[in-house]
């Protein structure tokens, strides 16, 4: 059986008073629902990228990354299903 997690995401700019611009990541993971909870999994992963990019001035110098993270409330075996087959 294949197993099969689609995640999408998204991004947005704004530039606020203080000259560090907001770069916001919009994503889409199941965090509710019946059958899977990997999305806190991602949520976490993403988390942990974006707090590390922040707290370096190598990478992305003069950017603040945030995240806008929705909840999908999808079955991913009934969408792996549907969409691996």
């Amino acid at each position: 059986m294949v197993h099969c997690t689609y995640f999408f995401f998204s991004v947005l700019e704004t530039v606020p008073t203080n000259g560090v611009k907001n770069l916001t990541i919009g994503a889409y993971a199941p965090l509710t629902g019946p059958c899977w909870g990997g999305g806190f999994a991602v949520k976490i992963a993403i988390e942990l990228a974006l707090s590390q990019v922040n707290s370096r001035t190598d990478i992305l110098p003069g950017y603040q990354l945030t995240m806008v993270l929705n909840d999908t409330k999808v079955c991913a075996k009934k969408l792996s299903s549907v969409l691996c087959h």
